[in-house]
């Protein structure tokens, strides 16, 4: 897909998705997030792996997908029909993730559970869970039995949930957390003339983020991760890239940032407007 407001090359073709799967493969990379709306990437995704490990080495792979948000869980069949398509276009047995798009469905977990333990008792499927945009949802999502996933945004201007405790009560309840938009939709790895008009209003936060990263001697990419990676040290983290060039910048840049900065970055950073936190919220 055509993603981001940092987006500069479109869609990635088939030989660059191959290239960006590869090279994270090889950096180590096993966690793979997807989803049945993104475009053609569980298609691509899956023909990517088979080229590069094999059909028969292909649960290495972790791959998290998610129920088309326009699917009603609660229709019989609904999420095996989903998640069997996926599966098909991705070329593999199971998925190690499947996570619900809305997070208004939470307040019928209760009535899809049972699909989604139908589907681990098949084997078609490791955990089951929900991808939240409030800190209200995904405390909602800590308290629903036999929800084993949850995925939510955070990053070094966006401490909502870290600031909620999420991190560790989800540890406390066994709930296995993904962490995405650290790069806040690559709007932190832009320069202050890069950012469209229409996003304005985030202007001087991200200006203040990238004079920290300057006073830091660091970049933005390593700073923005490093947060990301000392914060949220239970978590797994998820990042986007366009090009070869990115998925190496990102490897090299994953490392912890050193305490001391990110107990700076936190007395910085107290308190950020959600229109500027939440990309639903963006109009450029």
């Amino acid at each position: 897909m055509d993603y981001g407001v940092a987006n500069r090359t479109g869609a990635p073709g088939e030989e660059v998705a191959r290239s960006l799967v590869s090279g994270a493969w090889k950096g180590g990379i096993r966690l793979f997030d997807t989803a049945s709306h993104y475009g053609q990437s569980e298609a691509v995704l899956g023909r990517s792996l088979a080229a590069l490990v094999g059909p028969e080495d292909l649960d290495q792979a972790r791959v998290v997908s998610k129920v088309h948000p326009d699917v009603d869980p609660l229709a019989e069949g609904a999420l095996e029909r989903c998640l069997t398509g996926s599966l098909t276009l991705l070329g593999m047995p199971r998925l190690y993730g499947l996570l619900l798009h809305r997070e208004e469905h939470l307040s019928r977990w209760d009535e899809i559970r049972p699909q989604m333990d139908a589907l681990r008792d098949q084997g078609l499927l490791d955990r089951a869970g929900v991808s939240v945009y409030r800190v209200e949802s995904a405390l909602a999502a800590l308290r629903c039995s036999g929800l084993d996933l949850l995925q939510v945004p955070s990053n070094i201007l966006d401490r909502r949930f870290e600031s909620a405790g999420i991190f560790e009560r989800a540890a406390a309840a066994g709930v296995e957390v993904q962490v995405r938009s650290v790069f806040l939709q690559g709007l932190l790895l832009l320069d202050g003339e890069e950012i469209p008009a229409g996003l304005a209003q985030a202007r001087p936060f991200v200006e203040a983020f990238r004079d920290f990263c300057r006073q830091s001697g660091l970049s933005a990419r390593r700073v923005a991760l490093g947060y990301a990676l000392a914060a949220y040290p239970e978590a797994e983290i998820l990042v986007g890239a366009e090009t070869p060039d990115q998925v190496r910048e990102n490897l090299t840049s994953a490392a912890r940032l050193p305490e001391d900065l990110v107990h700076e970055a936190r007395r910085r950073f107290p308190s950020i407007p959600e229109q500027v936190l939440n990309p639903s919220l963006w109009r450029y």
